[in-house]
């Protein structure tokens, strides 16, 4: 109603009970445990027949990526292919790669013995360190640790330390992913194996991101994605 007089806008005010913004995905306080950073370059070749206006077609042929693990650094390392068939032997390096992934992170490793300090540091502590809030008497305290590595990260809430899961998916940065790189390697990404893939266009030329999901990775609900963003 407000609308039809003068552009006026109606303003509806949250109420007193719901009325702070609070940072609720306490999983994402983690850093993912892999990472890729990704290239790719091309040459140029004429097209037949030449003339002043020909055009000239764009060819990839090399392509280098670095995979980073946040936990282990002998997981980290750096490959790189030139040849014609570089963007399917990238894809398939990716595929590889979620399967090796989903082993890792499917594995739970026990928490590591607790030290002296360790253990007079959790008998004392007043606030969760996943969500920061105090305890309240009545609070079910645990242990929270890294099911990766085993090491103890702190006291936290019950329900805090079941909702602070490991992270399923693969965030791969591309450098002039959508102005560029994305036209050479989209098809090859959506049709090299089974899995849905999710579009994040700016147009019909550009895409900001896409997500391939890896079908066969799947494990109570959860998928390995691969998630290409767009680098600088």
């Amino acid at each position: 109603m407000d609308c039809k007089q003068m552009n006026d806008c109606a303003i509806r005010l949250p109420s007193e009970e719901d009325k702070w913004l609070e940072f609720s995905h306490l999983c994402n306080k983690e850093r993912k445990p892999f990472i890729v950073y990704a290239d790719l370059e091309c040459v140029l070749r004429k097209m037949e027949p030449a003339s002043e206006a020909s055009y000239q077609h764009h060819e990839v042929f090399s392509v280098a990526y670095y995979v980073k693990c946040s936990y282990d650094d002998a997981l980290s390392g750096y490959r790189s292919h030139r040849d014609n068939d570089c963007v399917a032997w990238f894809v398939n390096e990716l595929k590889d790669l979620a399967h090796n992934v989903k082993a890792r992170i499917s594995a739970n490793v026990p928490m590591e013995t607790l030290s002296r300090q360790q253990n007079e540091a959790y008998r004392s502590a007043t606030r969760c360190h996943i969500c920061e809030k105090p305890f309240a008497p009545d609070d079910t305290r645990v242990r929270d640790h890294c099911h990766l590595t085993g090491r103890y990260r702190g006291p936290a809430h019950s329900n805090c330390n079941l909702n602070y899961k490991n992270s399923y998916s693969i965030p791969i940065v591309f450098h002039n992913l959508s102005g560029y790189d994305s036209h050479f390697i989209i098809k090859e990404i959506a049709t090299a194996f089974e899995g849905r893939i999710d579009l994040l266009p700016l147009n019909k030329e550009k895409y900001i991101s896409f997500t391939k999901h890896v079908e066969d990775t799947a494990e109570k609900k959860n998928r390995i994605l691969k998630n290409i963003v767009c680098g600088l």
